[in-house]
């Protein structure tokens, strides 16, 4: 039986169809992010990220200036990714994937 909480009931909407539905596990990526200098800058490139069909989760840090992204190859390449940040002048470029 599911939870009742609006905090679930939310992260249920925000969670797409297609998770449920993707072929085998997701991969993580890992991504330089030349441009971010600091923590503020987090939910800027999160925002750029995880609305992206198939980014299953996505985590900064910016000390070493690198993105975490876990996502389904059989929706959106690390190269997918980097170029949407890119789009937004972020200085991605893909370190692991």
């Amino acid at each position: 039986e599911g939870c009742e909480k609006e905090c679930c009931a939310i992260a249920l909407h925000l969670v797409p169809s297609f998770v449920a539905s993707s072929n085998g596990k997701p991969q993580r990526s890992t991504i330089y992010v030349k441009e971010i200098c600091c923590a503020s800058e987090i939910a800027a490139i999160r925002s750029i990220v995880e609305p992206l069909v198939g980014v299953a989760s996505a985590r900064v840090n910016p000390t070493v200036k690198m993105l975490y992204v876990d996502h389904y190859l059989d929706m959106v390449t690390a190269a997918d990714i980097c170029a949407a940040l890119n789009r937004e002048r972020i200085g991605a470029r893909i370190e692991k994937d």
